[in-house]
């Protein structure tokens, strides 16, 4: 146990001193004890980058301007965020445990006032009993897709029309939750993973299930569609039987649509979990994030690394893409980071 303890620790070591921060653009601090979970780009206008953390605050910032620009209010510590309509909209799960205030969102027409919209599973003790797992919107911004789970680990996804909130559709997803869920960029389909290996893809709009697959070798974390749809990326950690026993590799597989047929498999060098994976907008680019504080930087179609730029100081919760695909953000621990992509 020891010797695998320093071989890891070297591991580790080496990483850190690898990594780099080259294309490191600014860094955004909040004061006190803030803890950034998640992080979008707001907009079409790229200046403002959202972040909600463990402290229940949910942050807005001005990515050219470099500073905070308000608080919005307390909502859930978790990693449920979402922001839509040329940055008119933020939303977030709730933390009140009033049943009705499932979701918060705020509307920037409208002087930031705050709307509270129910979920899907009736409130227990006269509290709520939904968690939102995933947030976001469509590209025109035109419906809200919430990820709901109660107290028994029954999971729904929700269709809400915007701006009035109205329920689209609603219907049960199977199985146990066990990846950070995606949406294709057309907003038809969604995929998440269930139970140890398997991958659910399934109809927005009819619940129906498109095609189920399994990875044969990773343990799942997180999903990225292709941009064309036709292909999804799967990242995970693959246990393997090398000198030192329990070692994890961190891997991406790519899967092809909809027969969920593996069409390659990309070792990264995280040394841990991988917290993040993002295609940029042209699709020239592969984004994955650890906790072991580093990102890749990867030509999407070879797979090939470009960089590995390192935070220094903490785990990397998220990372979100400028529309635009010229800079990305990181959430880590205490901070948000802006980095160059182009």
């Amino acid at each position: 146990m020891k010797d695998f303890v320093q071989h890891f620790e070297k591991l580790d070591a080496d990483r850190q001193k690898a990594a780099h921060s080259e294309r490191l653009v600014n860094t955004f601090r909040a004061s006190g004890q803030f803890h950034v979970a998640d992080v979008v780009w707001c907009g079409d206008n790229n200046t403002i980058v959202s972040s909600g953390g463990g402290d229940t605050s949910v942050l807005l910032w001005d990515v050219q301007r470099g500073e905070m620009l308000r608080t919005l209010g307390r909502a859930a510590g978790s990693r449920a965020i979402a922001c839509g309509g040329n940055g008119r909209f933020v939303a977030s799960g709730n933390s009140n445990n009033e049943p009705d205030n499932d979701v918060r969102v705020w509307d920037a027409s409208n002087s930031w006032a705050a709307s509270n919209i129910a979920g899907p599973f009736p409130p227990l003790d006269g509290r709520s009993n939904s968690f939102v797992k995933f947030l976001i919107f469509n590209q025109d911004s035109t419906r809200l897709y919430a990820h709901f789970m109660n107290r028994k680990s029954e999971h729904h996804l929700v269709l809400y029309e915007v701006p009035s909130w109205k329920v689209i559709s609603d219907f049960a997803l199977t199985g146990q939750l066990n990846t950070q869920p995606t949406l294709s960029p057309k907003g038809q389909i969604y995929a998440y993973g269930l139970g140890s290996r398997d991958i659910s893809v399934a109809d927005v709009l009819s619940g129906v299930e498109k095609v189920r697959f399994r990875s044969e070798e990773l343990r799942p974390s997180v999903l990225a569609f292709g941009h064309d749809e036709r292909t999804i990326f799967v990242g995970g950690q693959r246990l393997y039987n090398g000198p030192h026993l329990g070692m994890a590799e961190q891997v991406v597989e790519q899967h092809s649509l909809p027969d969920g047929k593996l069409l390659r498999s990309i070792k990264t060098g995280h040394l841990e979990e991988l917290s993040a994976i993002k295609l940029s907008p042209d699709s020239a680019f592969l984004i994955t994030a650890s906790g072991d504080k580093t990102i890749e930087l990867r030509n999407a179609e070879s797979g090939a690394l470009i960089t590995t730029q390192g935070d220094k100081e903490n785990e990397i919760y998220s990372v979100d893409i400028r529309p635009d695909g010229r800079q990305f953000a990181s959430a880590s621990g205490g901070a948000v980071n802006i980095w160059a992509l182009k």
